[in-house]
């Protein structure tokens, strides 16, 4: 998914737009993994990203999508590309 893409997928207030091939589990699914990976908490990730506890807990409740700039602070952090995050969606 190109950041096109993904800018048309979520609208500008950051709440997914419902459409049935978006898969709304695997970017929770996933952010679950690569925190306990690291064993971190939501709140330790949340502080490194800069960000409030709540919008970390949105993502894993798949209740939102990061933003485009989230994706670049998260894919630095978790080091890995940009792709690999959108391609959850």
């Amino acid at each position: 998914m190109t950041e096109r893409d993904y800018r048309k997928a979520v609208q500008s207030d950051g709440k997914a737009k419902t459409h049935e091939s978006m898969k709304t589990t695997d970017f929770p699914e996933w952010l679950r993994t690569e925190i306990m990976k690291l064993g971190i908490s939501q709140r330790q990730l949340a502080n490194d990203l800069d960000i409030d506890e709540s919008i970390v807990s949105r993502w894993m409740n798949g209740e939102r999508f990061p933003t485009v700039k989230q994706v670049l602070t998260l894919s630095d952090f978790m080091r890995v590309s940009t792709d690999t995050i959108m391609a959850k969606k």
